[in-house]
Parts: structure tokens; sequence; C-alpha cells
């Protein structure tokens, strides 16, 4: 799973083994397949009775109260007063009594580059070897004697396991993580490492976290409590959750590897990913297939929400006409954004080249290529003051049938090679059609002539044609490029005030005041845009770049920036040197 390097690189040989060292404590940890330990429930004991007996007397539903319930909340309260047992006075987070020697002399870089590194330092201390004890006497569980021995990665993990179970007992919401509502739509669209960056602010915010460093290492703590693809380490920075149809392929890889072989999915990249449900697909038999498409359900169903095709509702209460909508609408989609990227990159016409296959095909390739030059009398040659020199004016016969300027049964004379005029000419009539007198024996002669097609006439409407499939695939980037973006982001270019900017060269030679649309527009980029959007009194800013698939957000942008920035120059001029104002970067 880690891309290729460049060996000769020392700054990215360290990255790689940084990245090596990463992969080999994950590995170790296996904390992405550890059992929640409250979920295995003991039998019952005395204690379990009496607080299930209490718990129905008080409740106005008896029925509903269920042992199970009663004894996790039993089994957690003894994990965090077993853990709180051991710390020493004034403590009282044991995860901050770990973490904090270990974490001390690290900076907040190698944290972030090894997160696993740390936390299996953390979870390997003598203290934590006391705790993983404690938690297991207090599950009743073997190892919970010190004459018991059991395996080391077992008691990592249940440790592990009660520390995440000391954070989420104030939150008791099972559909957040440690309070953390990550389902909210407006973490739609979001890149993964902010939605990683808004759980650390979150723990500290929440004062779970005592510092950004601890912040770091709970995020890695709590990765097994995040949807599986999250355990990916190279997801691109623009790639947001569940808003893309790139998203859902990802996703469609990640439950393919995931359903058959979860470890595999720590030396899988993103790309190989989001390509492998089209590699399966290519020879896969029909129940291959379905397997495929399987996996691709789910995702389809986020996205389909994400984008307001879907109600936001529960997945079970979807009707089979809905879902089938949703699989429908992501194939249209995903056809339009295929046929758009390929549109865009078509070369528009090109109106010379059509006119050089014209001549050829009408007039031959050896009267073409024969350095032959059409020319006509002028129209005054025959005044008294006409030199010989200007009886002539001259064409190329590609120019002339680009630019249709054949007249109306005008005489076209032509040259020979040594660009002599020669007495012979054709013309064409109203009808289009070329005619010659018939010189026998005379070379460069057309053998054939015929109907001359109006290339100017067609390659206006062959370019008309190709700005109108431009337009159209510029439309579909476009409408899939916002769609992508953050749901508070999509609300503010929808709903806000928005100003739309291109980049643009600086001019030379012209005063600021004296820039006008004719001086200006000629100088515009043409391959990307800025969007500004104010709504509820903020202003966002963001880059689109269509031909590359590119939509982000720019933070601090100087509004200085729009319009150009006012200098003033010293201009040299006949009276000497001037100070002009001038518009520049």
């Amino acid at each position: 799973g880690i891309a290729p390097w460049d060996t000769t690189d020392p700054v990215a040989l360290r990255a790689v083994i940084k990245a090596l060292e990463e992969k080999q404590a994950s590995f170790r940890l296996m904390l992405e397949h550890s059992t929640h330990i409250v979920g295995l429930i003991r039998p019952p004991i005395e204690k379990d009775r009496q607080r299930f007996a209490a718990a129905r007397r008080a409740s106005s539903d008896p029925e509903s109260v269920e042992m199970e319930d009663i004894q996790k909340a039993l089994i957690r309260n003894e994990i965090i007063e077993a853990l709180n047992s051991l710390l020493p006075e004034g403590e009282t987070s044991p995860f901050s009594c770990l973490a904090r020697e270990i974490l001390l002399n690290a900076n907040e870089q190698q944290l972030r580059a090894t997160p696993s590194v740390y936390l299996e330092k953390i979870l390997q201390s003598p203290l934590a070897e006391t705790m993983a004890t404690a938690v297991l006497s207090a599950l009743k569980w073997y190892g919970g004697d010190n004459a018991e021995t059991t395996s080391p990665p077992i008691r990592l993990r249940v440790l592990a396991n009660a520390l995440m179970n000391g954070f989420e007992d104030a939150y008791r919401n099972p559909q957040h993580i440690a309070g953390f509502d990550w389902q909210t739509r407006s973490h739609w669209g979001k890149s993964y490492a902010t939605l990683r960056s808004e759980f650390e602010k979150h723990l500290l915010t929440s004062r779970q976290a005592a510092s950004e460093k601890e912040a770091i290492i709970l995020t890695r703590l709590f990765l097994n409590r995040f949807p599986v693809e999250f355990r990916i380490t190279d997801i691109p920075p623009e790639m947001g959750y569940r808003n893309s149809i790139v998203w859902v392929n990802f996703l469609n890889g990640v439950n393919l590897i995931n359903a058959h072989d979860p470890e595999a999915l720590y030396r899988k990249s993103f790309q190989q990913l989001v390509d492998l449900p089209i590699k399966q697909a290519e020879g896969a038999t029909d129940e291959q297939l379905q397997e495929i498409s399987l996996a691709r359900l789910l995702p389809t169903l986020d996205w389909a929400v994400t984008q307001g095709y879907l109600p936001e509702k529960a997945f079970e209460t979807l009707t089979q006409s809905e879902i089938e909508m949703a699989i429908r609408t992501l194939d249209e989609r995903t056809a339009e954004l295929n046929n758009a990227t390929t549109q865009i990159n078509e070369a528009p016409p090109k109106r010379l080249e059509m006119a050089k296959e014209t001549a050829i095909k009408v007039f031959g390739k050896n009267f073409v290529q024969g350095n032959t030059r059409m020319v006509r009398k002028r129209p005054d040659y025959l005044r008294w003051d006409t030199t010989p020199g200007e009886v002539y004016d001259y064409y190329s016969l590609i120019d002339i049938i680009a630019e249709d300027k054949w007249g109306n049964g005008e005489k076209w004379y032509y040259t020979t090679a040594d660009r002599a005029v020669t007495p012979y000419y054709l013309r064409i009539n109203q009808n289009r059609r070329l005619t010659s007198p018939v010189y026998l024996g005379t070379a460069g002669i057309p053998l054939t002539l015929g109907v001359l097609p109006n290339v100017k006439s067609m390659f206006h409407q062959q370019f008309q044609n190709y700005v109108q499939r431009q337009t159209v695939a510029y439309s579909s980037l476009l409408r899939n490029l916002l769609t992508s973006l953050p749901f508070e982001d999509r609300l503010a270019i929808e709903c806000g005030q928005l100003h739309i900017y291109s980049l643009r060269q600086e001019t030379r030679g012209i005063e600021s005041g004296n820039e006008t649309a004719e001086v200006v527009l000629p100088l515009r980029a043409r391959n990307g845009l800025i969007l500004r959007a104010t709504r509820a009194g903020v202003t966002s800013t963001y880059e689109l770049l269509p031909r590359v698939g590119l939509v982000r957000r720019i933070n601090n942008l100087q509004p200085s920036l729009f319009g150009g920035l006012q200098k003033t120059e010293q201009w040299r001029l006949a009276k000497g040197t001037v100070p002009v104002s001038v518009l520049r970067n």
C-alpha cells in the first residue's frame, strides 16, 4: 500500500520509513478488529439481577427493559471504576495519565506521521499493564489474576477498548463517537482529513483531550469507531465524504476487499480500491457481478441522499422504486460525466485544414502543393498611371477557400511554380460550380472541376456545434464539482450572493484608468474561475478548474487581489519620467 518513491531522495526515504513503521505498529495493534468488550456479556450474577429488577420496577414499560442493556451499563461502570482506582491523586483521566510522559518529548509533526507507533508505546507502558490486568479482573476474564498469563495483543486490545468506553460513557448515543456526530449533514462533502481534524477539535472543546498531542493519539485510538474506509492512509485531500461518483467507486472497492480479507485494506492504496470494481468486473460471472453490485449499493444510496435524489431516512424504509431510481441516477450521472470528460478535450474544428482538404479534393494535390498562387486583376488596372507590377493581387488558394472570397463570376488566374502569372483562369458561378475554358496541353490545369463546398459556412456550423458540445460538457463538469462541495459551501453558493471572477494577465503600457473591457477580456484565463459567495455575513472563496476536476475552498485570500493591485510605475515619456498608476498582479 506504499506508493513507489524516489530512492535517491533522503527526504522521501525517511517518509517511507515512517510510513512503514506506522503500518507495522497498526498491524501489531489490530485495534480495528477488536470486539467491544461490553458486548461480551458474562452470565448474570446477583448484582445484575438486582439491578435488572430495580430497573423494571422503575420503568413505565417494564417489558422494554432488557437484562443485556443492564449488564452492559454495569460492566462499563465497573471498567471505568477499575481504571480510575489506579490513578494517582489529582489525576482524572486514565489516558492522560498513561500518555503524558510518552508524548512529552514528541512534537505534533511526529505524532501525525506515526500515531500508531506512539499509541502502541502508551498501551505497553508498565502502568498500562497494570490497568489491563485490572480490566480483565473486572470483566472476570482469564488474565485478571497476576498468575494468569494472557496474550499481550489481547491485553493491549482490552485496555484500548476500556479506555474508549471511559470516554464514551458520558455520550451514550451509539450513532456518535465520543459525543462527535460524524454523520451530520454539515460533514457531507468534507475531506477525510478535515473530518479527522474536526474530531480532534471536538475532543479538545469537550475537554476529553488535555492537549492537541493527546487529541491526535485519541483520534487514532477511536479509528475503529469510524467507517472502515478511514483506515486508508492516502485518500486525496480533495476527496469528499459521500458526495461524488469517485467516492462511490472507492467505497465499492473498500466493501469488496473488506468482505473477503479485511487485513488486505492495509495493503491497498486509494487508487487501487477505486479501480478494483472495474478490474473485477472484467470477465466476471453473473454471481461475481451481483456481488460487485451489492458492494456498491449502500454507497450509492448515501450518494443519492447527499445529492438530494433521496430523502434522508433509514435505508430500511426505502421503497424498491426509490432504490432503483438511485442506482439509475448514479449510472446516468456517471455516463454524463464520462461524456463530458471526453468532450472537454475535443479539439475545435480547424478552418485552414478544412480549406486545404477541400482544395486537394477539388483541384488536386499537385495544384495545391505546387506553390501556386491565385491572382486577380485589380479593378483599376486599366487606369493610365497603372504600372505592370500593380495589375494583379495575389492570394493563397487556401485563404480564398477558407474565407469564400471567390466573388460572383470573377476570373481567377493562377501562377506557375516560378510565380509567373498565366493567361489561364477559372471562375465560380452562382451555383458554386467551378468552370474553366479548356486549355489543351497546358500543365497545372485541374482535370476535374465541380461544385466547390462553402468551407466558411461549413466551418461556422461545425464551430457552433463544437461550442455547444463544450458548453454542455462544461455544464456537466461544473455541476459535478459544485455538488461535490461540503454542504455548507453548497448552501453559500446556491443561496448567498455570488460573484464570479477569472484570472487575467497584466496589461502593459496602459494606465489603470484606461483599462477597458476590450483590453482586459482577451487577457482572461479560460480554464478556471474564482467564486466568492457571501451568506449570513460570511464570505467564502473557491477555486474552480473544470478541466482537471478541481474545486476547493481558498482561505485567507486577500481582497486586494480582486481587480488587481494598484501600483505606481515610473514611465519614460518625451517630456521625461512621470509616475503612472497601473494595475498589476
